[in-house]
């Protein structure tokens, strides 16, 4: 969730400019308006989670189109977003096309000032009940535009971002579930590729691992960014953790495949990784009998975790040899590295196996110093011995009495 957790203050510096752009694309008033009125209150709990694409399915984006050659600028409703065009209605009741991947075009969102200004007012105080509601007559028409760049849509896509930010942290996961259906992320920029992958981690951290990879599903690996591939590889970090290894292993064999991608050894050891946990170890002393790795590359610790995690299987499981394995992999690991928490883990448990009290309790008291909400840390918390030493001599070996 730490993704997806943004504060107020940032959330609102990011979603200003979208607030200005929508109010520089409304038309001037004739005459000064009487007060606005305040947006009617939310009432969340009459607002249940659920998708709500139905009630605004015939709703069509208003837009203003502005030509970047000449600088004029024209409203738009948007008519159609088949194939590989938009279609547009202008005020005289014309039809204008313009490509999806157009770069000569560039939009703007015209929406209800009123609507905005509550929606960041509520982000600020953490009201994401409020922010969702107000945002949805915004949004959900402009789900089809979402395929546009950043630079031609920029508003738009900061008010889609914002609107599935607000969705994760208010709990919505079922509305952003199916909000992220309707919007084009196989074509879509990274900013909006991103703000989906974010909603498939938090549904795999709610074990939502089926709905999780639906999204992934629908990303083209083989043209995805480097950014991309690796927030591909956070939601699968959060499906491996929720104990899906069946559905993880499919896309960590995709993952190793792609020549230019920088995880691509992550993904073939966490691959192997999932194999050894549905019980594939064949398989998986196989793939990991075809890599090579130096002790320089940053994979080389979670190499280490995964030979020690072989050496601990079959019917002689040898806990020194994986102790020793585990041991080198914690040496030229870092603490940043995502599987550190783990290998610390297992290495604790290992020292644990051969009664080495004191070294394992020593490593589940650094999981809680370095990682105090790791989920490893609280296992090894129930894994604390107390030692009842013999003599002054058993502190530093491995036969110690505990309970």
């Amino acid at each position: 969730m730490k993704h997806l957790k943004i504060s107020a203050i940032v959330v609102s510096a990011a979603f200003a400019a979208s607030i200005a752009a929508a109010q520089q694309a409304a038309p001037a008033p004739a005459a000064a308006p009487a007060p606005a009125a305040a947006p009617a209150p939310v009432l969340p709990k009459d607002k249940p989670d659920r998708s709500y694409s139905a009630d605004y399915a015939g709703q069509k984006a208003t837009l203003s189109l502005v030509d970047k050659t000449n600088n004029s600028e024209n409203p738009v409703t948007l008519k159609s977003a088949e194939g590989k065009e938009f279609v547009f209605s202008d005020a005289t009741g014309g039809e204008l096309s313009v490509a999806k991947n157009t770069k000569a075009y560039r939009f703007r969102v015209k929406a209800d000032n009123k609507l905005l200004n509550a929606a960041r007012e509520a982000a600020n105080e953490s009201d994401w009940d409020a922010a969702v509601d107000y945002m949805r007559p915004v949004v959900y028409p402009l789900a089809p535009l979402a395929v546009l760049s950043d630079e031609v849509f920029p508003d738009g896509n900061a008010m889609i971002e914002f609107f599935l930010t607000s969705l994760a942290n208010a709990g919505r996961l079922k509305e952003a579930a199916a909000y992220v259906a309707l919007l084009p992320i196989q074509n879509a920029s990274d900013s909006i590729r991103g703000a989906a992958l974010g909603i498939a981690r938090s549904l795999a951290a709610q074990r939502q691992t089926d709905e999780a990879e639906k999204i992934v599903e629908r990303i083209r690996l083989n043209s995805a960014s480097a950014e991309t591939l690796s927030q591909i590889m956070e939601v699968l970090d959060q499906m491996r953790s929720a104990g899906d290894y069946k559905r993880c292993v499919l896309f960590y064999s995709k993952l190793s495949a792609l020549k230019d991608n920088p995880a691509k050894n992550q993904a073939a050891l966490w691959g192997v990784f999932c194999d050894m946990a549905m019980g594939n170890e064949l398989s998986a002393r196989g793939t990991l009998a075809n890599i090579e790795m130096d002790r320089s590359v940053p994979e080389f610790s979670l190499l280490q975790m995964v030979n020690g995690m072989l050496k601990e299987k079959g019917k002689k499981p040898d806990i020194k040899g994986a102790l020793e394995l585990y041991s080198e992999g914690v040496v030229f690991g870092s603490l940043t590295d995502p599987w550190m928490p783990e290998l610390l883990y297992k290495t604790a448990m290992a020292y644990k196996k051969i009664k080495n009290f004191v070294a394992s309790n020593e490593i589940f008291a650094q999981l809680e110093t370095l990682y105090p909400d790791n989920p490893f840390t609280a296992l090894g918390k129930k894994e604390v011995v107390v030692i009842k030493k013999k003599d002054s001599e058993t502190s530093g070996g491995e036969e110690e009495d505990g309970e």
